[in-house]
């Protein structure tokens, strides 16, 4: 999995394989797949 990270903003969290997450944007970017989750 990647991690969303070519979006701007805040509102959804990506988790990486790794079990790291990052916050991006509210938009549905492809690079997050099904890994979006709201916070």
């Amino acid at each position: 999995m990647r991690i969303c990270n070519v979006c701007k903003g805040n509102g959804y969290i990506s988790y990486t394989q790794q079990g790291w997450f990052v916050s991006v944007s509210k938009q549905i970017c492809p690079e997050c797949g099904g890994n979006k989750k709201l916070f």
